[in-house]
């Protein structure tokens, strides 16, 4: 009986604990779901409104932003109409006035890159002058790869060509390029000379310059017929300082062609004895005929004494024929003299021989000018220059006197050339200061009386060199 109560005891105990279990996660469970109730719509309710401040932010940022636009293109219309005065740093330069300014700069290449990376804008006229000028030449860039660059073949004016590589630019996208003007065909003089064939010309229907250093035509023919594939050739400079191609044999004979040249300038070599062909420049002479306006010759000499370089020089005028350059309206003639003290005692016969020779190879029936561009050697003193150097040889020119028979036609052209004779220019290329240059001014009007009374000479110091001539 007694054991019976106990073990009553024990499992009503049990059940208690049991209820009062439930009970705890009955009522847990009811809590957690009023939480929810009640939290949850809180937390929505504050988010909806951050939202709502976001959008209202937003709002506000967009409407001040077309504000500040309306603003700028009003001040825009102000400056336009010139209603106001004050500059403003909204107004916009007008792209003729940048693309002035870029031109300014088309020496300055660093001031080019800095350029071209300020804006967009002016991107294209810098890329214009700064791939203005291509250069071709062994270990460059390879001009194949331009077909991959259109817009820098459209900026390339100015093709330089170093070394037999024509062949290269033939078969480049340059090649039929109406946008390039001047092509320089150079080569080392230490390699030697290497000759080129039509063939080997690029097709450049808007050339204006040719320029051939040490680059030759095997003849006449092959020459001329190469140079009127350029229509609007204009200006041409050869060099024919190597005697092998400098003059023409017995059965070279030059087709008459027709070039529509104004400017030539030749690189010629004096001969110690005279001969008996011509330049190979007098067909580029005939073929210009009336077209030709400015004429430039370059006449390398390797003696030291004055009297031998002016014989020389009389040679070369000899072997010169103008008489087809009828619109020759400048004619001017470099050299270099070195041995200052050979610059003196230059023979009166010769002299006046020079004059007499060059006044009758001018046919020119317009007023002209005579340039002599001369360079002289370094000196050491002043004093040297005002001793030695002795220019009254070109006094002449002025008033000529023919010692010689001459027809009567020609003395009276000789005569007609002087009179017509509006300038004649002296440059003169030393290393000296603007005082000494004065001084030695002076002393050379002193020696040319006649055409410092004519009024007619020019001194001028030249900078470059005779040996960049072309």
């Amino acid at each position: 009986m007694p054991r019976s109560l106990h073990g009553d005891g024990e499992d009503e105990g049990i059940l208690s604990s049991l209820s009062m279990f439930i009970f705890q996660v009955l009522s847990l469970a009811v809590l957690s779901w009023l939480f929810f109730l009640i939290i949850t719509p809180r937390k929505a309710e504050d988010e909806r409104v951050q939202r709502r401040r976001r959008d209202d932010s937003d709002e506000v940022a967009y409407v001040r932003h077309r504000e500040r636009i309306d603003r700028s293109v009003t001040v825009r219309k102000k400056s336009k109409n010139h209603s106001t005065g004050t500059p403003s740093c909204c107004v916009r330069l007008p792209q003729e006035l940048i693309d002035e300014i870029i031109d300014h700069l088309h020496n300055d290449t660093s001031s080019l890159r800095a350029c071209a990376l300020t804006s967009r804008n002016w991107a294209p006229r810098t890329q214009r002058h700064l791939h203005r000028i291509l250069v071709i030449r062994r270990g460059g860039p390879d001009p194949y790869t331009l077909r991959f660059s259109p817009s820098l073949v459209r900026c390339v004016q100015h093709i330089i060509v170093r070394g037999n590589l024509c062949q290269e630019l033939v078969h480049s996208p340059l090649s039929g390029r109406k946008e390039v003007e001047r092509l320089d065909l150079e080569n080392d003089p230490r390699q030697g000379s290497y000759t080129v064939t039509r063939a080997q010309l690029p097709a450049l229907p808007g050339l204006r310059a040719l320029s051939l250093r040490w680059v030759y035509f095997r003849t006449s023919r092959d020459m001329l017929e190469a140079l009127s594939q350029f229509q609007e050739l204009d200006t041409l400079a050869l060099d024919l300082a190597n005697f092998y191609f400098a003059f023409t044999s017995p059965h070279d004979v030059a087709p008459v062609i027709t070039l529509p040249i104004t400017t030539l300038r030749l690189k010629l070599r004096s001969m110690p004895v005279p001969i008996n062909h011509a330049y190979r420049s007098q067909a580029v002479l005939h073929s210009a005929g009336k077209q030709l306006k400015h004429l430039a010759i370059k006449i390398d000499s390797f003696s030291p004494e004055p009297s031998t370089r002016v014989a020389q020089l009389i040679t070369v005028l000899e072997s010169l024929d103008l008489s087809a350059n009828s619109s020759l309206q400048s004619l001017e003639l470099a050299f270099r003299w070195t041995a200052m003290h050979f610059y003196s005692r230059v023979r009166t016969a010769l002299s006046r021989r020079l004059a007499v020779v060059l006044l009758s190879q001018v046919h020119s029936g317009e007023p002209w000018t005579l340039t002599f561009h001369i360079q002289l050697s370094w000196w050491a003193e002043q004093r040297e220059w005002l001793r030695c150097l002795d220019l009254r040889m070109l006094d002449h020119f002025a008033q000529p006197i023919i010692d010689v028979p001459l027809p009567r036609e020609t003395t009276e052209r000789i005569l007609a050339c002087a009179t017509k004779l509006k300038a004649l220019v002296l440059k003169l290329s030393l290393e000296t200061d603007n005082e000494a240059f004065h001084r030695i001014e002076d002393h050379i009007r002193g020696q040319l009386p006649k055409l410092t009374e004519r009024g007619i000479l020019r001194i001028e110091r030249c900078e470059e060199s005779v040996d960049v001539f072309l």
